[in-house]
């Protein structure tokens, strides 16, 4: 079992995680935001814009360049980000990310925006993500993520793509230890544009539909108030993630139940053992 891997005393969370942007494209639409919620009022109307963030933040919060350039390279190869997506820093190590929303879902642009929010505010969670991938090969970018979330992520679904948080969070009484819901996040950023383009709803409950449809996650009225909790695949303590057990049940290329249940009833026997 690979041990948490220790994060620098250096690197804290920022006082909030607003952003500056800036959309320019329609003249409707176009201005200037700043030390805002980074999907301030956009997310039903993305056609034609482009989407400038930049960030506000200290400098003592902000996350060192080559894990900033890391992070944003893995969230694109595991499909959270669009692939022609512009990342860059200036000469300040002030983050920069451009996003042409143009032909993508709602749901691919609001990761993009949530991807750049936790790098932006969150260092010490991204750092340790990065550390934790690069320290195995053998270890996921989707444990890794889970592992993040669960054990730094505080605020909750209102500012994020998922419902998975840190157990310490007021948003997360139902824990965070059910892998359906990092599971989710993978299958739900397999999907074509196409197909997530059909799902109305906002993109924490459609990856929670997901979760709730391999046995995991909770319900909510309307209200955010948990009204049932699933069993999907629970583990005992979050370190157990750190380890090869539950690889092939990340590397699964389809959300096919039955193969998960194959794969969850032997990782249960596993980890039984």
């Amino acid at each position: 079992m690979m041990e948490p891997i220790k994060i620098p005393d250096t690197l804290k969370n920022a006082p909030s995680d607003y952003v500056n942007f800036k959309y320019e494209g329609s003249k409707s639409k176009e201005r200037e935001e700043l030390n805002r919620p980074c999907y301030n009022s956009i997310m039903p109307s993305l056609s034609d814009l482009i989407i400038r963030l930049s960030s506000h933040n200290d400098k003592n919060t902000r996350l060192p360049k080559d894990y900033y350039l890391a992070w944003m390279e893995l969230c694109k190869t595991n499909k959270l980000i669009p692939p022609d997506t512009e990342v860059s820093i200036d000469e300040n190590n002030v983050h920069q990310l451009n996003l042409l929303s143009t032909g993508y879902d709602k749901h691919w642009v609001y990761a993009t925006l949530c991807c750049y929010r936790f790098a932006d505010a969150y260092a010490p969670m991204v750092w340790q993500i990065v550390e934790h991938v690069n320290a195995s090969k053998d270890f996921t970018f989707w444990q890794a993520l889970h592992f993040g979330f669960a054990t730094h992520y505080t605020y909750g679904s209102g500012h994020s793509f998922s419902y998975l948080c840190s157990s310490t969070s007021p948003y997360a009484p139902w824990g965070n230890l059910d892998l359906s819901q990092s599971i989710a996040i993978k299958d739900f950023y397999s999907l074509t544009v196409d197909q997530r383009k059909k799902k109305n709803g906002a993109t924490n409950d459609c990856i929670n539909e997901v979760a709730q449809s391999l046995g995991g996650c909770p319900r909510y009225d309307p209200y955010g108030r948990v009204t049932k909790t699933g069993a999907g695949i629970t583990i005992s303590n979050l370190n157990e993630l750190l380890t090869d057990k539950f690889t092939e049940l990340y590397l699964i290329k389809t959300n096919i139940k039955d193969e998960y249940k194959r794969i969850i009833d032997q990782t249960k026997s596993q980890i039984a053992a």
